[in-house]
């Protein structure tokens, strides 16, 4: 009787621990590259996880991570995927043909569950580069969408997140997850063309990068290269540095950059948020909210030109110099409000001017030009 009892939990074991996580290997191909070796990725959906090869070859991976799924399910999931990588004279080309879609109603979902008002903003909001570089990399820990939507949800205190959140990981949930992991030498120029794709850069990564992202995530460590062209949009976009390049940021509901450097940007309809503004930086926008926390003690110039938009920052302990010009502008300092650009005439005039003040260490110039918008010194 007991052996028949043990020989009925061993099978009912077995059967249970088939529906636990599993990953399968779907695809694996590398390539031998070169200095002059280019690479093309074509995504649509999932995750892909992009690092430094630990040689000059080029690496991709494609797999598939199951949760309690069942044997029979799951070769209808693998049969859908498609994954075409080939070379032609010194070009990679990666192409997703899968027939698996990101749920577009969920990308929606991502965008709204992190738009937030940061039209008012007091002193003790302020925080150091550092402390943003911090929420960056707990933002960008992956984690399931129930997950996300209950950490960012006003609805609930912190014991009670915990709670639901423990709750949702202990019982057995049915889900799958795809996700590529290209690695790629330092030399190669990569260009990705993505549509609601989780991107996740992980390296401090100097290689050439032209970007362009529809809806999901663009998650990065480092992007050092004065080359880089970046577009993303209808995304959330989280990197704790950016040295050089161009930047075209569109409906970004949140985008938090720890510091910036000799960066050309254009955003529309985007909240960011960063935590320092270094040397040399030129903003262009319409309808944005941007929040700056910090000015480096040499952040030289910082540019900046905006319509129907409001520019937030904090008193610097340093020494500079501001100029804005304007039409129908505002200037709150302190949350009283200082100057007001003219209204009569659609033509720009210097209307507020922070003279440098010829003590301790001289920082910088900003120059403001900014039309129906406003300036918040806090």
């Amino acid at each position: 009787m007991r052996t028949l009892q043990f020989k009925l939990w061993l099978l009912m074991f077995l059967s249970s621990a088939t529906l636990l996580a599993q990953k399968e290997n779907i695809y694996s191909k590398n390539f031998k590259t070169d200095k002059n070796t280019t690479a093309l990725l074509k995504l649509k959906g999932g995750t892909v996880k992009i690092e430094s090869s630990p040689d000059e070859n080029f690496y991709v991976e494609y797999n598939v991570v199951f949760d309690n799924y069942p044997k029979r399910k799951k070769k209808g999931i693998i049969e859908k995927i498609e994954i075409e990588a080939q070379m032609s004279d010194n070009h990679i080309t990666l192409v997703d043909k899968s027939k698996i879609y990101f749920n577009a109603r969920l990308n929606a979902m991502l965008g709204n569950l992190y738009k937030k008002d940061t039209s008012i903003v007091k002193n003790h909001n302020k925080k150091s580069k550092q402390d943003l570089i911090e929420e960056i990399k707990e933002i960008r820990t992956p984690v399931s969408f129930y997950e996300e939507l209950i950490k960012n949800s006003s609805r609930y205190s912190p014991k009670e997140k915990e709670e639901l959140i423990n709750k949702f990981n202990n019982r057995k949930k049915r889900s799958y997850n795809k996700s590529f992991i290209i690695k790629i030498p330092t030399n190669i120029e990569l260009t990705i063309d993505a549509k609601n794709t989780i991107i996740r850069l992980t390296n401090n990564l100097e290689n050439k990068l032209s970007v362009r992202l529809d809806g999901g995530k663009f998650i990065a460590k480092s992007l050092n290269n004065n080359s880089n062209v970046i577009k993303v949009k209808d995304a959330l976009f989280l990197t704790e540095n950016i040295n050089g390049g161009e930047f075209a940021l569109n409906n970004i509901k949140k985008g938090l950059i720890g510091s910036i450097n000799n960066i050309n940007l254009l955003a529309e309809f985007s909240n960011l948020e960063i935590g320092e503004v270094q040397q040399n930086n030129n903003f262009k926008g319409f309808s944005n909210d941007i929040l700056i926390h910090n000015f480096s003690n040499n952040f030289n110039q910082f540019d900046l030109f905006l319509e129907y938009s409001k520019i937030h920052f904090f008193k610097l302990s340093h020494d500079y110099e501001l100029n804005a010009i304007g039409y129908n502008t505002l200037v709150n300092i302190d949350n009283i409000i200082g100057k007001v650009a003219p209204q009569k005439s659609d033509k720009k005039e210097k209307f507020f001017v922070k003279e440098r003040s010829g003590k301790g260490l001289f920082s910088g110039i900003m120059n403001f030009d900014l039309t129906h918008s406003f300036i918040n010194i806090h």
